[in-house]
């Protein structure tokens, strides 16, 4: 890549980090409104008398609800294409640097 070419490849970059950062914020109160409504089912549970009960319950219908599975997988997703898309701005920042000091030594 060009030394000129940079500049646009990081925004690109960046606008990337920033459409992912507003996905995860999007997806995650969709997931707490699922752990929301496992946690008033578990404690609305009259059958679960202690606290060891309603944890237990709690995980296994995190572990079994469709909707709470959906979302986490969904929040892990765009979790990790955000943290690509920062790992490829930082790097080609890293290039640009090293390329700039690589054309000032050669001036």
């Amino acid at each position: 890549m060009r030394l000129i070419e940079y500049p646009d490849a990081i925004a690109r970059a960046e606008r990337a980090v920033v459409e992912a950062q507003e996905q995860v914020r999007e997806l995650a109160p969709d997931l707490e409104l699922c752990k929301a409504k496992i946690a008033v089912e578990v404690n609305e549970d009259k059958s679960l008398t202690n606290a060891d009960k309603r944890k237990t319950a709690k995980l296994e219908r995190e572990a079994t609800d469709p909707d709470y599975i959906r979302d986490t997988a969904a929040l892990l997703e765009r979790k990790n294409a955000l943290a690509l898309a920062e790992i490829e701005a930082a790097r080609l920042r890293n290039l640009f640097k090293v390329e700039c000091l690589l054309a000032q030594r050669a001036a």
